[in-house]
């Protein structure tokens, strides 16, 4: 449970996690199908080069989606 001053005192977000997370998605795959439609290349060391940056930020983000949780 958070403490009372945080509940009382943390940013609202505008949106819920969910749609948030929905929209990212969508925006994400979208870009990513956009340049592979027109670099027309399939293989996989293109894949592998084009994600690298985008996996790299979701992992540093800390995304449990991404990586195991840290509770250190």
């Amino acid at each position: 449970m958070l403490p009372k001053f945080v509940i009382e005192n943390d940013l609202k977000s505008e949106k819920d996690q969910v749609v948030s997370r929905q929209e990212m998605g969508f925006a994400i795959s979208s870009f990513i199908s956009s340049v592979i439609s027109n670099q027309n290349i399939k293989d996989d060391a293109f894949t592998a080069k084009f994600m690298a940056p985008l996996i790299a930020g979701m992992e540093m983000e800390g995304s449990y989606n991404m990586k195991p949780a840290c509770y250190d």
